[in-house]
C-alpha cells in the first residue's frame, strides 16, 4: 500500500469539506469585493469545489492502494501529479459557471 497517496487523497478530502464549510478558503472568492461576491452562487460553488476536491482524494486513495498490487513502482508519482493536475483543471473550468460578475 502507497501510504503517501492514502495521506494526500485524505488532505483532499478534508480540504473539500473544510472548503464547504469555509468558502473564503477558494482562492479568488476571499478577494472579492463584497458587491462581487453577491453575484456568485456561494452554495453552487463551495458544493461543486467539495465534490471535486473529495472525487480527487478518493482517487488518490484508490491509487495508493491499487498501484501496488499491479507491482508498478515507477508509475505512483506521474499517476498522483496527473490526478490532481487534471482535477484541479476540471475544478476551475466548473468553477467559472457560479460567477456572475
Amino acid at each position: 500500500m502507497n501510504f503517501e497517496g492514502v495521506i494526500i487523497g485524505l488532505v483532499f478530502i478534508v480540504l473539500g469539506f473544510l472548503v464547504k464549510a469555509y468558502p473564503n478558503l477558494l482562492a479568488g472568492y476571499n478577494t472579492m469585493t463584497e458587491v462581487q461576491k453577491m453575484n456568485v452562487d456561494v452554495k453552487g460553488l463551495t458544493s461543486w469545489a467539495r465534490n471535486c476536491l473529495v472525487a480527487i482524494g478518493f482517487i488518490l486513495i484508490a491509487g495508493g492502494v491499487m498501484l501496488p498490487l499491479f507491482n508498478s513502482d515507477g508509475l505512483g508519482i506521474p499517476f498522483f501529479v496527473s490526478v490532481v493536475i487534471i482535477g484541479v483543471i476540471v475544478l476551475i473550468a466548473g468553477a467559472q459557471k457560479y460567477d456572475r460578475n
